[in-house]
């Protein structure tokens, strides 16, 4: 085994709860923040080629789709409406309005990645739980898939998990949200508190106030062709698909008649003094 691959293996088991490994395909889904989650995946693209898709796309930069060869890098359940109310904070129509780039983070050949920070104006609370852990203001950051970059971080292209919305600019989208408490592991860097979005299937498109229709995997699509791609008879049919072609006031209804599950906790508790 090559150092950086071994660096690499190390990264992984540093980052891994006991008995589970990232892109498994674990149930629930992986366990970690955004940024920590969103590393592995591109350590699991850049130095193990895992489930690799490119796309070319008109822009300035190619397009990156990263499949998990069946697994999930959702942090939270976020397929079906309880999962939802039963993990989010809040459910928000959002509108990105600014981005930014964190890093970059090299690999010991020159690849490596950019974690990017999406700035999101907040144009309508669709719900909230009874006792969100921190109320809403105008504005919110979420760490979104970035950049990957070979050489020179200034020669970036997109990336995006398959399955994902990117969240980009010029697009709207409903999106259910969290609140991370601040982490204090013993032996690992504090991680302040943060906001962040409950998975895959917990950020759709919201374009022309359609729900499915904007950006979905760094593309533009229409509602009708996102009820194209959805089977309901898919075992992993989601609420979002489901509310395909309708407007925020009919997920709001949904949701403010789906009784919340039992809230498990996927990490240790590491609160900070």
């Amino acid at each position: 085994m090559s150092d950086l691959k071994q660096a690499l293996t190390a990264y992984v088991d540093a980052n891994t709860p006991a008995g589970t490994k990232p892109w498994a395909g674990v149930s629930p889904p992986i366990w970690r923040r955004p940024r920590t989650w969103v590393a592995l995946a591109a350590a699991a693209v850049l130095v193990l080629g895992v489930g690799l898709l490119v796309r070319e796309v008109s822009g300035p930069s190619e397009l990156t789709v990263a499949s998990a060869d069946g697994g999930s890098s959702s942090a939270y359940p976020s397929q079906r409406a309880r999962d939802w109310v039963t993990y989010a904070d809040h459910v928000v129509v959002v509108t990105p309005v600014a981005e930014d780039g964190l890093g970059p983070h090299e690999f010991e050949d020159g690849e490596g990645w950019i974690d990017r920070r999406v700035t999101l104006r907040v144009d309508e609370v669709l719900w909230s739980r009874a006792d969100p852990a921190r109320p809403l203001s105008g504005m919110l950051a979420v760490d979104m898939w970035g950049w990957l970059y070979d050489g020179d971080p200034s020669n970036r292209g997109r990336w995006v998990g398959e399955g994902w919305s990117r969240v980009e600019l010029g697009h709207s989208y409903i999106m259910a949200v969290i609140w991370e408490d601040a982490r204090c592991s013993p032996g690992d860097e504090s991680q302040p508190g943060e906001w962040a979005d409950l998975g895959e299937a917990g950020t759709v498109a919201y374009d022309n106030g359609a729900v499915g229709e904007g950006e979905f995997e760094g593309t533009f699509r229409t509602a009708e062709e996102a009820a194209e791609a959805a089977d309901p008879r898919d075992p992993n049919y989601t609420f979002a698909q489901r509310m395909t072609g309708l407007d925020a006031a009919a997920v709001r209804e949904v949701l403010e008649g789906t009784e919340p599950g039992e809230r498990r906790q996927y990490t240790e508790s590491a609160h900070c003094d």
